[in-house]
């Protein structure tokens, strides 16, 4: 028996199916409306929407929310995916024990996008209706770029 349709938002954004539908590194991800349990993530979504709220009055036309918003700002923020790079985080974690996982996965995810050759591919996102509701996850359209980068990075520290 399956479960019918509930009304409202889906349970998953495309791009989170996208992720698990694709396979590989990332697939496992969690809905942004899971507030308790493993791996959920509903509640960093309720801490940083209002974090989002207060720096887009701080910084004002000099801060894009991507893809909400045209890149052309100084400052433009994303949302990531560190799954995404989950091999190149367990190396880097097996080749110096100790170190804090979420410290490894945000300085990678950084050096992977500041090792991108091709910008254009990690801002890539699908030509859909509801983009501006649901938004999407830097790097999804290119998670080679990603992984290559983060494995860049890890041996250039």
């Amino acid at each position: 028996m399956t479960r019918p349709p509930e009304p409202g938002f889906a349970r998953h954004r495309r791009v989170e199916r996208a992720l698990r539908d694709r396979g590989g590194p990332g697939r496992a991800v969690k809905s942004v409306w899971q507030l308790y349990g493993a791996g959920a993530v509903g509640s960093q979504v309720l801490v940083g929407l209002p974090m989002l709220h207060r720096l887009a009055q701080r910084f004002g036309a000099d801060l894009a929310v991507w893809p909400f918003d045209a890149e052309e700002a100084p400052l433009t923020l994303a949302e990531i995916y560190p799954a995404m790079i989950g091999p190149e985080v367990a190396e880097a974690l097996a080749a110096r024990p100790g170190q804090i996982p979420d410290e490894v996965q945000v300085r990678l995810m950084a050096g992977a996008v500041l090792a991108a050759e091709d910008t254009d591919a990690l801002l890539g996102v699908p030509p859909v209706p509801d983009l501006a509701e649901e938004g999407w996850i830097l790097g999804t359209a290119a998670p080679g770029l990603l992984r290559a980068g983060a494995a860049l990075s890890r041996t250039c520290r």
